[in-house]
């Protein structure tokens, strides 16, 4: 008697190869697309839909006011998005709230340098008391 396809399928799963176990390269024609990049590109449409969302509150806004994709989003937001008074209103948002923390900085710092990170002081090993000789 011979299986039918739905419990054939129940039976005998399919084998997991390495291409099933790797994402799906993407690719800008013969191009190929860095991980990296689609990953902030993801970043950046899903911050685009808390951006149009009109019953944020104003904490939920400031948070997205500080994340790193904003200002990308924002502008994605201003050539694609179709919503000219929600783009003036986040503008406004940030005008009032003062320059974007990434643009804050001194004078003397170079554009490219990241903030030195305070290094950790390393607990020194316990050593036991020195044996004194006997005398």
């Amino acid at each position: 008697m011979p299986i039918p396809p739905a419990a054939r399928s129940v039976t005998h799963p399919p084998r997991w190869t390495e291409d099933m176990k790797k994402e799906p390269r993407i690719s800008l024609g013969l191009l190929p697309l860095a991980r990296r990049d689609i990953e902030r590109l993801r970043q950046i449409l899903g911050l685009q839909r808390r951006l149009l969302d009109a019953k944020l509150a104003p904490r939920a806004k400031r948070a997205l006011m500080h994340k790193g994709t904003f200002r990308e989003a924002l502008t994605w937001l201003e050539i694609h998005g179709q919503a000219p008074e929600t783009v003036a209103e986040w503008r406004a948002l940030t005008e009032h709230a003062g320059a974007h923390p990434a643009e804050q900085g001194g004078e003397g710092e170079g554009e490219g340098e990241r903030p030195r990170r305070r290094r950790r002081r390393r607990k020194g090993r316990r050593r036991p008391p020195p044996s004194i000789p006997p005398s």
